[in-house]
Formats: structure tokens, sequence, C-alpha cells
């Protein structure tokens, strides 16, 4: 998970957070750390919104206890899933693994899927209008290694199977300069 506050002086200020769950990892143990980060941005009472492939089919609500699970308890912080249709189609199963939570009804927004197979996740989009930001020249970065533990982020790496991001990239390559 990685976590940015934007600043506003005509709103509250934005906390948009972009998130990854491998596949394999536990999901009770993702489930509560994200619950509690969820928590500690409710309490502060800022807009927040919050992207990624969570790994959770979201359309398999009714027939998975930790999905359901996981739409309420979102729903309970006011984070809606923005993304409905289906965002991994494969030819045996469409899935909705990834999504786009956005915890206000006072703006207006516009969302979905782009049709293109860059990846074998369609692209997700959010359009929030009338939303304004201040720009600030003072930047501040911050990471928190409350929990890190570099050999399980060593070891998560070393599992991943890179070939397909790269096959993947050489086929985008291939099929720009056809055009």
């Amino acid at each position: 998970m990685l976590w940015v506050e934007i600043e506003s002086d005509l709103t509250s200020n934005m906390i948009c957070g972009v998130v990854y769950r491998h596949p394999s990892s536990n999901l009770e143990t993702f489930l509560n750390k994200f619950y509690s980060v969820i928590g500690k941005i409710n309490q502060e009472r800022k807009l927040c919104l919050i992207s990624g492939d969570f790994n959770i089919n979201l359309l398999n609500f009714d027939k998975h206890p930790l999905t359901e699970d996981f739409i309420n308890t979102l729903g309970s912080f006011f984070l809606e899933p923005h993304i409905l249709k289906p965002t991994r189609i494969t030819s045996h199963s469409p899935t909705l693994i990834d999504n786009i939570f956005f915890n206000s009804i006072e703006y207006q927004t516009i969302s979905g899927n782009l049709l293109h197979d860059l990846t074998d996740h369609l692209p997700n989009f959010l359009i929030i209008e009338s939303f304004a930001f201040s720009i600030h020249k003072e930047k501040r970065f911050r990471r928190d290694y409350f929990n890190y533990n570099e050999e399980a982020l060593l070891s998560e790496f070393r599992s991943i199977d890179w070939s397909n991001l790269f096959r993947g990239l050489l086929k985008c390559l291939i099929s720009f300069t056809r055009k």
C-alpha cells in the first residue's frame, strides 16, 4: 500500500492510496492491516480515494464470506466501489478484482474500465468533477518502515513471474511499431 495526502485550500484534504495484494497472500492478514489503515483515515474525516488490484473478486460477494466482509467494511467507512464491471476477462471466467473506492457522494463522478489489452487487466478510471486542489511549493515525503520486513519483501519479489510482464511490454512495443 502506498498513501499520499493531497492538500486543498477549498475542500478537505484527500488521502489517495494505491493497493496491490498478491493473489497467494493471506487474505485475512491483508484485510486486518487494510481495515486498520482505513479506520485511521476515517477518524481524520478526510476524503479518501483508494485504487488497486485487490485480488478480491467482488463478483463473488454472495459466495465468499471474506469478500462480503470486504464490501461491507468499506461501506461502513463510506467507501463505495466505482468499478462495477469485470476488470479481468479470461477464456474461462470474468473477475472484478481491480477497483477504485471513494468516500464522498458530494462530487459527481464518472468511472469505468478502458477497453485496452495492454495487460491482462483492464485499466480503470475515476473522474471527480469540481474538485479543486491548491498547489503548495513545499513537498513532504515520508516512508513508514514500522512493519518493514526486508526478507519478506525480497521473497515476494522472487516469487513473481516477471516473464508475463516482459511479454506484455514486448507485445505492446511490437504493436506500437506496426502502427
